[in-house]
């Protein structure tokens, strides 16, 4: 018991123990752990956009909108003191009753701004930001520049919601409205202030950015004079157009000290309402405040030293020359950019409101619930209905922005930016506005390399192969001697991906790069490669498929100028154009003469429009002549083509056609780079790449052939009445099934158009009569193939016919026969009689015929097979019969299954034949009776069976001769038997003389015949009533009376002179009530 008690004393501890151990365990000692430093953070400011663009009165968050926060943060110098590696913040989102959308995601490394490692992780977790300081951050004295970001959506609308951040003063109360951009009637039915309808332009810093976002309301006199004219027209009842601002653009050229920021156009497409007046409204459609379409201006880059007035002519001329709005950047001597933004004709068919996200515009304009349905009717009208529209659907205004880098480390910084911006249009259209904005140096803690360079290869999708591309540095003093070598990071594998190129001191023969250059001091740095005052050019090596446009830089854009005081740096982007040129060649082969040079002229076609003229005159044959090309179809030499990539664009097709060919048949090949074989054809899709070279080969062999003509005919035929004119239409089809002709009748012709052919070739057609509703008319419904066989003869064209059609008639393919009957129509068939087992034809055999209610037809006539085996049976109408045996030949037994027949239209009663078949008595016994004097037949004798004991057989049935005196026992067992005549035949005298036979083991067939005399004086016996007959009560022939035993499983049908047995059951019945009786009275 005390040993118990102790166990219990000693678990009781050791649990204590356990659990003491375990607390220390799980918490960690407070000298070493990672602290909260959230209260060590100051949270600077935030950044609350919409699709790219601030949130503001103008870009309200709406329910349901997704935007992007972006906060600011920083650590000072004095609280950095207090941070060590493992320290971590919290930074709270925007309150989640009011956005939500917020995923638990990362960790995420916390990206240096200014390079470098990381500085820790952050991640999201529930409405918080968690960002933990690694030991990288926790050794800077500062922390700047920190920035947090995510995607929020808007769940309700609200106002004074807390944006996150903690808290911080610096972060604004949000809201969030229902109305998508619209409101009531009454506040927003004002018309449009005239002060804002002319072009302007504003700018403001982008927050936390060194850069400032310029912005532009472009030609929203023009929607005005839209929505003018629309009321004008209501009034009127006239469709009177706008008149289009022609070749749109937008010219601005930004400071010294900002450079465009790539990829930051954004455009949207301002939708404004129609008041109750029939103004322009100040508010937009709901729904069409935020309708982006930068994705459609293409982006043109500057050729190779071309001037900017000839760049700023193919910026402009580009919508109306290619169907596409564009815009384009140019960096002149000074290093200056220009923007300019290409809207082509406003309103013009190359942008169409109807193209706008997939028609959003008139979805949004029908479901906008602020507006009446007159307003929805006539904005339906004004954006999206081109043929009633005054603009004809095109778009007339359009809201823009872009973003512009401040060079800041380049002696620009702090102070107010501001520059004209001028929209013009047509020969002399323009107006201008000026903006200036205040802008502001943020600091960094890290500074970035003077070279910095990108590559890309213009274009989508993946490059044939994978590779990398390789640089130079040289000083322009000495262009031979590279001061630097460099290569892409990494393979370029995708066009339009950026690859950041690596530069180093070295480079081996072998293609080994050595001493990588990194950062700007010495040893390793740009300082160690750079001269004081020096300028320097960066260009490509190694890809001569490609033509390299540099940007970025000084000079052409290639040019770098150091300056050991000002310590500039450079970002320059290389960006690989592919260079396309084609050429073609003319030959002449063949028979022809050419006994004086010729001319031949071409055109180069773009989805049908030329695009390029083309000009060679050939001497002799059997040479190949060079084709010069123009852009002007006058052949000027100013026109000449020097430059294709102006011409072709990469993914198009574009096909040579020879215009004048001085009577020759021209044959055009083609093939991709300077050798390799031609490919057949006029046809070639330009491809951007490796090899962007192409060549057109022209031979024109021999004499073109004239066109041929050819008509289809066919002939027209009827039965049943006259045919007259335009009785029937026929319809011509070509091999798509599509219709080209239709013809009535003229007389039994008819006649379709006529078909031209130039070349040789085959064709097929169709020919169908169209069905009528005449009455008693049967049209003949099938298809007639016309196959036209176009063959060349020497220098001729010949055609030969073919007509074939699908209805398995022996008739001509082209002839098309209605049959018009005032009568239903008839038809027949043939019965053919054949013996079982030798198919040998039988005759005598007679038939009755049943219609489909089982009822005889033709009673009174005899349906009996011919010599040959085969009875005819016709004028009968359409639809379905039963043949039935009633009377088989001379020694067979009868087929007392019925056989169905079918006439209908497509049956023809020459083939329309069932066959019957009888098997030969070959077995058991036949007795025929006949006439003693004439040898007759004779029906109706009744016999009785007996055995050698002279004892009655029973065979379950009467043995009576059929209607060809003919009875038949199939099989009786071996021994002698005899028939004993019980009932002669009616008018003949009874013959009981007892005819003995015997029957062998093998059942031979033992053939017997009984002779009967005719009565002198006659029985009179009443003559039957006459009942109509149907197939259920038809009284077969010999075969029945006939059989064997009655265990035959063959289908029974009704038995002819069968009498009933109502006696010999009566008599049963008697002795069965005599017995019981007996019984009883025992």
């Amino acid at each position: 018991m005390k040993k118990n008690k102790l166990s219990n004393i000693f678990m009781l501890v050791l649990l204590i123990g356990s659990y003491i151990s375990a607390l220390v365990t799980i918490s960690p000692s407070v000298s070493t752990a990672a602290k909260d430093i959230t209260n060590l953070v100051d949270v600077t400011g935030c950044e609350v956009t919409k699709g790219d663009q601030v949130v503001s009165d103008e870009n309200k968050i709406v329910k349901g909108d997704t935007i992007h926060i972006k906060y600011f943060w920083e650590v000072s110098q004095e609280n950095m003191k207090g941070v060590e590696a493992g320290d971590s913040f919290t930074l709270s989102l925007p309150d989640p009753e009011y956005f939500g959308g917020y995923q638990d995601q990362g960790p995420f490394d916390l990206d240096n701004p200014h390079g470098g490692p990381s500085l820790g992780q952050y991640s999201l977790i529930g409405s918080n930001f968690f960002v933990e300081i690694n030991e990288e951050g926790a050794k800077q004295d500062v922390l700047t520049d920190g920035w947090l970001s995510v995607d929020v959506k808007a769940l309700k609308a609200g106002t004074n919601i807390d944006g996150g951040g903690n808290g911080a003063a610096e972060i604004p109360k949000l809201v969030i409205t229902d109305d998508e951009g619209g409101g009531g009637h009454e506040p927003d039915d004002e018309a449009f202030p005239d002060d804002q309808l002319p072009f302007h332009k504003k700018g403001k810093q982008n927050y936390g950015e060194n850069s400032i976002n310029w912005s532009f309301v472009v030609n929203n006199q023009g929607l005005k004079e839209l929505i003018d004219t629309y009321s004008a027209n209501q009034e009127s009842g006239l469709n009177n157009k706008v008149i289009p601002r022609e070749n749109g653009l937008l010219i601005d050229k930004l400071d010294p000290g900002m450079k465009f920021q790539e990829n930051s156009l954004h455009v949207l497409v301002p939708v404004q309402i129609i008041n109750s007046e029939g103004k322009m409204g100040t508010r937009f459609v709901k729904g069409t405040n935020n309708l982006q379409i930068q994705d459609q201006f293409i982006r043109v880059y500057p050729q190779e030293g071309e001037a900017y007035e000839v760049f700023q002519n193919r910026v402009r001329n580009y919508p109306t020359e290619n169907g596409s709005l564009a815009y384009g950047v140019y960096t002149d001597s000074e290093n200056c950019d220009t923007v300019l933004v290409a809207f082509g004709n406003m309103p013009g068919d190359h942008a169409l409101y109807n193209d706008v996200h997939n028609g959003a515009i008139s979805d949004a304009i029908a479901n906008d619930d602020t507006l009446s349905q007159e307003q929805k009717a006539a904005l339906q009208t004004i954006y999206c209905d081109p043929g009633n529209s005054p603009g004809s659907g095109g778009i007339v205004a359009y809201g823009l922005s872009f973003n512009a880098d401040v060079q800041v480390v380049e002696g620009y910084g702090n102070g107010t930016y501001a520059n004209k911006a001028q929209f013009i249009w047509g020969a002399d259209g323009s107006e201008e506005s000026e903006w200036e904005t205040d802008f502001h140096q943020i600091g960094g803690g890290v500074t970035g390399e003077f070279i910095q360079v990108e590559k890309e290869v213009e274009g989508t999708g993946a490059l044939a192969k994978p590779r990398h591309f390789e640089f130079e540095i040289v000083d322009q003093v000495d262009t031979t001697n590279p001061i630097a070598y460099g290569i892409t990071e990494k393979e370029v594998t995708q066009k339009g991906e950026k690859v950041k190129v690596n530069f180093y001191k070295n480079k081996s023969s072998q293609g080994e790069y050595t001493n990588e250059i990194d950062g700007n001091g010495v040893p390793n740095g740009w300082r160690s490669v750079l001269t004081d005052g020096h300028s320097y050019l960066i260009r490509e090596i190694g890809s001569p498929e490609y033509s390299p446009l540099i940007t970025g830089g000084t000079g052409e854009g290639d040019q770098y100028d150091y300056n050991a005081d000002i310590e500039k740096r450079t970002h320059f982007l290389i960006l690989n154009q592919t260079t396309i040129n084609l050429q073609a060649k003319k030959l002449v082969t063949g028979t022809a003469n050419l006994s004086t040079p010729t001319t031949f002229t071409f055109q180069l076609k773009h989805e049908g429009n030329p695009v390029a003229y083309g000009k060679t005159m050939v001497t002799e044959k059997d040479k190949e002549f060079p084709i010069d090309f123009y852009t002007s179809a006058s052949f000027e030499e100013e026109s000449r083509v020097t430059d294709w990539k102006k011409i072709l664009t990469s993914g198009e097709q574009y096909t040579l056609e020879e215009i004048d060919t001085n009577g020759y048949q021209p044959k055009y090949s083609h093939r991709q780079g300077d050798s390799g074989e031609y490919s057949s054809g006029s046809t070639l899709t330009v491809t951007s790449g490796e090899n962007s070279s192409y060549q057109f080969l022209v031979d024109n062999q021999k004499e073109k052939s004239k066109p041929i003509d050819v008509s289809l005919e066919a002939e027209k035929k009827l039965n049943g009445r006259e045919l007259k004119d335009k009785d029937f239409s026929f319809e011509l089809f070509d091999k798509n099934g599509q219709l080209i002709d239709t013809k009535e009748n003229d007389g039994s012709s008819i006649k379709f158009k006529k078909l031209t052919f130039d070349q040789a070739g085959t064709h097929k057609y169709t020919i169908k009569e169209k069905a009528g509703d005449e009455a008693g008319m049967t049209y003949d419904g099938k298809t007639v193939t016309a196959k036209i066989e176009i063959t060349e003869n020497g220098n001729q064209l010949e055609s030969k016919i073919t007509y074939s059609d699908d209805d398995a008639k022996e008739n001509t393919a082209n002839e098309f026969l209605n049959v018009y009957n005032e009568e239903p129509p008839t038809g027949g068939f043939l019965i053919r009689k054949v013996d079982t087992d030798s198919n040998e034809p039988l005759a005598n055999a007679a038939f009755h015929v049943f219609d489909a209610e089982m009822q005889r037809i033709r009673e009174d006539e005899v349906i009996q097979t011919d010599e040959d085996g085969v009875v005819k049976v016709d004028g009968l109408p359409f639809g379905d019969y039963y043949v039935v045996e009633a009377h088989a030949p001379e020694g067979y037994l009868i087929e007392d299954e019925p056989m169905k027949v079918s006439i209908h239209e497509e049956s023809h009663e020459e083939r329309n034949m069932v066959t019957n078949r009888d098997p030969k008595i070959k077995t058991g016994i036949t007795l025929t009776k006949i006439d003693s004097a004439t040898g007759e037949k004779l029906k109706g004798a009744e016999f009785l069976l007996k055995n050698a004991q002279n004892e009655p057989v029973d065979l379950g049935r009467k043995l009576i001769t059929d209607e060809n005196g003919l009875i038949h026992i199939d099989s009786l067992p071996a021994g002698e038997y005899s028939l004993v005549e019980s009932n002669a035949p009616e008018g003949y005298q009874l013959d009981s003389e007892p005819l003995t036979f015997t029957v062998a083991d093998d059942n031979k067939l033992v053939e017997l015949t009984k002779k009967n005399t005719v009565e002198l004086t006659p029985k009179k016996i009443p003559e039957p009533k006459a009942t109509s007959t149907s197939l259920k009560k038809y009284p077969t022939s010999s075969s029945q009376t006939s059989q064997a035993t009655p265990s035959s499983t063959r289908k029974q049908y009704p038995k002819l002179n069968v009498v009933d047995q109502l006696f010999l059951t009566v008599v049963g019945w008697g002795v069965v009530g005599g017995i019981w009786l007996y019984r009883k009275k025992k």
